[in-house]
């Protein structure tokens, strides 16, 4: 099964790292194109918007295809829409190539945690944290190298590489593996109900994560005035919390279960939300950022495991709900930070955090990865 793990690990790592090119270098983009922050937040609308088209049919595609097939396919499409991403010099084409990426992540993003999902099931232990760190190391490789790069390499030109590097491991890596989906049995009884309220619990999930990683590097230059490479850092430094509370999260919840553990990284977001709104300075803003991705690593990760163990489709309809958190996220963002703002854009990742973890020490679906929703 190490194989196997490896096999999915390298999907979500490649998967990552596409979100780490883009947004580590959002606010070059935003000066490339003259958004302003109610634009931005509609543009980053879109690809939301087509990532649900996307969930709807990963289900379908992974059933069909295989959860190699389906997510290499997607990656491939992923690697071609980064690469137009900042290569026109109009705001249509930036538009098109986001709906593109945004399709081809919902596919490939229902197929890993499907697949991610199955093999936790099978080995009788947590391992959706460990597989979501691999996600949030190639987002975090990319944004640091995007840091380094800034300044002195053009956006299109550090873009376009990335999406070649990208294109190639979809091409040509994931076929080294193999990764085989099992079926696993599910209780089914009052399964769309359950469903229907982690529903609105991955809507406040996906605002909790989306925000501050989304807009991290926007809000330290906007609000501290930070050139481009602090500006980079500040997404690098939310992933880096992320990636550290993933690294320990199956760890913890073997140790404390999955509902104190996700009731006490909601509030550690909330912590970290309140802390960016009235940070000082830059300094004081990276160590919210980093408490805030320590807070929001397991949230994702957390509920994608207990709702597949509440209906076969418990995944696919979480992942779809939580790209509808990360719809209303940018246009919510985007219309205060413009009417009110940048500062009090980060009390909403925080109020989101404190609806998640009222929900988590409530619920009686939260249970151990040991064991079935009942």
């Amino acid at each position: 099964m190490r194989r196997e793990w490896w096999a999915t690990a390298l999907f979500f790592a490649t998967n990552g790292a596409v979100y780490g090119s883009i947004f580590s270098r959002l606010p070059e983009v935003v000066e490339l194109y003259d958004l302003t922050p109610g634009t931005l937040g509609l543009v980053l609308f879109v690809p939301v918007l087509t990532s649900l088209v996307g969930s709807a049919v990963g289900g379908r595609a992974v059933v069909r295809f295989g959860a190699r097939q389906a997510s290499r396919m997607a990656l491939v499409f992923l690697a071609l829409s980064l690469g137009a991403f900042v290569a026109t010099p109009y705001l249509l084409g930036l538009i098109a190539a986001l709906a593109v990426l945004g399709f081809a992540d919902g596919v490939m993003d229902v197929g890993m945690n499907m697949h991610a999902l199955d093999y936790e099931i099978r080995a009788g232990r947590a391992v959706l944290q460990g597989l979501h760190a691999a996600w949030t190391a190639g987002a975090l490789i990319a944004a640091l190298a995007s840091g380094i790069v800034a300044g002195s390499v053009p956006l299109v030109v550090h873009v376009v590489v990335s999406a070649a590097i990208l294109g190639c491991i979809g091409v040509v890596l994931p076929a080294w593996w193999e990764p085989v989906r099992a079926f696993v049995p599910r209780r089914q009884e009052g399964s769309r109900r359950a469903l229907g309220g982690m529903a609105l619990v991955a809507i406040g999930v996906a605002v909790a994560e989306s925000v501050p990683l989304d807009w991290a590097s926007v809000f330290t230059s906007e609000v501290f005035q930070s050139p481009p490479r602090t500006a980079a850092a500040a997404t690098a430094t939310a992933l880096t919390g992320m990636l550290a509370g993933r690294i320990v999260g199956d760890r913890v919840i073997g140790i404390f279960g999955a509902r104190r553990t996700l009731v006490v990284f909601s509030g550690l977001v909330l912590l970290g939300g309140v802390m960016l709104s009235f940070a000082p300075n830059a300094a004081v803003a990276f160590v919210a950022l980093a408490i805030t991705g320590v807070g929001t690593s397991v949230l994702f990760p957390g509920i994608v495991s207990i709702a597949g163990r509440i209906s076969d489709d418990g995944v696919a309809a979480v992942t779809a709900s939580a790209r509808i958190g990360f719809m209303i996220g940018p246009i919510v963002t985007g219309a205060v930070a413009e009417r009110f703002g940048f500062r009090p854009t980060m009390l909403l990742p925080a109020a989101a955090a404190l609806l998640v973890g009222a929900w988590a020490s409530m619920s009686v679906r939260v249970n151990d990865p040991g064991r079935p929703a009942v």
